[in-house]
């Protein structure tokens, strides 16, 4: 590969294009962090809608007791 088809291709792995706008990878990094914890609080939300929940696990001796509401 040459020098210029190299950096080419890193300019294309940086930057995405949406329509004519350019949007930087640090910025979709930053979208996408912000979708997950949308994503997050949804679940939440449906949860306590539903009335909580409860996780018990017993291994042994071990027990593992998770509860929300």
């Amino acid at each position: 590969m040459s020098g210029s088809s190299r950096r080419a291709w890193a300019s294309v792995a940086v930057v995405a294009r949406i329509g004519k706008f350019a949007i930087p990878g640090f910025v979709w990094i930053l979208i996408w962090i912000v979708v997950i914890i949308l994503v997050i609080i949804l679940l939440a939300w449906i949860i306590h809608l539903t009335g909580g929940g409860a996780f018990n696990l017993r291994l042994g001796h071990f027990r593992l007791q998770i509860g929300v509401t």
